[in-house]
């Protein structure tokens, strides 16, 4: 369960960002940052920025 909260707020963080910035000028490095967690943490539910995007339309 913490786990799929964890993704949860990944997609929410990023999802806010992409709507304040744009697709193009939000990186992985600012949801992360934005959180407080490890880039890797990103690609642990993420295979990259494309397959995140992805997730957040379907």
């Amino acid at each position: 369960m913490k786990n799929c909260k964890k993704k949860e707020e990944i997609i929410s963080t990023g999802s806010k960002l992409i709507i304040e910035k744009g697709y193009l000028n939000t990186s992985i490095q600012d949801i992360t940052s934005k959180m407080g967690i490890a880039k890797g943490s990103f690609y642990t539910y993420f295979k990259s920025k494309d397959e995140f995007i992805l997730t957040i339309i379907f």
